[in-house]
């Protein structure tokens, strides 16, 4: 019975971190009406997993990188995502800058990062890049090489990712000409290559 239970609380404790990690609030105060045992494990586990998390991803720790590699790599209908605020710090932490020592060099910062579905998206500051530039990862157990220019990347738990910045690309703008034609004005703006293909889908 021991063992079971202990099971049953760790995954309850690994469920909750990930609702933690992937909703708007803190799901550590939700209220649990089931009375008797189950209620008070329910109830225990749940506030554990998300003072786990929270408290683990702060300092890069390897319980936070896990729950945010299950949800970086994992079906976003069932795990959901992450956005916001939570995954621009989760992405410090599963990318190793949050277990950096104090005072380390050449730390990028990000934001407008959503993480889920074998995809990572945002923007990143960094001093190659102090205005910011939009980013894309893709899993590469999950998706194929993508076009272009790219780097590979290992995550804190292990996992590599295909990496891609924006590149300048010609945007065309249709207006109508004094003669009545359709003529065009060009910019240039930096936009994100196409995502490559899923092997799934292949």
């Amino acid at each position: 019975m021991g063992g079971g239970l202990a099971g049953v609380v760790s995954r309850k404790v690994t469920n909750s971190a990930v609702k933690t990690a992937t909703s708007h609030t803190d799901s550590s105060s939700n209220s649990h009406s089931s009375g008797g045992l189950g209620g008070l494990v329910a109830a225990a586990s749940s506030g554990l997993g998300g003072h786990l998390y929270n408290s683990s991803v702060k300092s890069g720790g390897e319980f936070a990188n896990n729950v945010i590699g299950s949800v970086a790599t994992g079906n976003t209908p069932s795990l959901g995502s992450m956005s916001g605020e939570k995954a621009a710090q989760a992405l410090q932490s599963y990318m190793g800058y949050a277990a950096l020592e104090a005072g380390a060099e050449n730390i990028p910062s990000f934001s407008n990062v959503q993480i889920g579905g074998g995809r990572i998206t945002g923007t990143e500051v960094s001093e190659e890049n102090p205005e910011g530039i939009s980013f894309g990862m893709y899993h590469t157990a999950q998706y194929a090489a993508p076009q272009g220019a790219y780097s590979t990347v290992q995550a804190a738990d292990g996992t590599s990712w295909y990496k891609q910045y924006a590149v300048d690309t010609v945007e065309k703008n249709p207006y109508m000409a004094p003669d009545g034609s359709i003529a065009y004005n060009e910019t240039i703006v930096k936009k994100l290559p196409q995502p490559p293909h899923r092997k799934d889908r292949m």
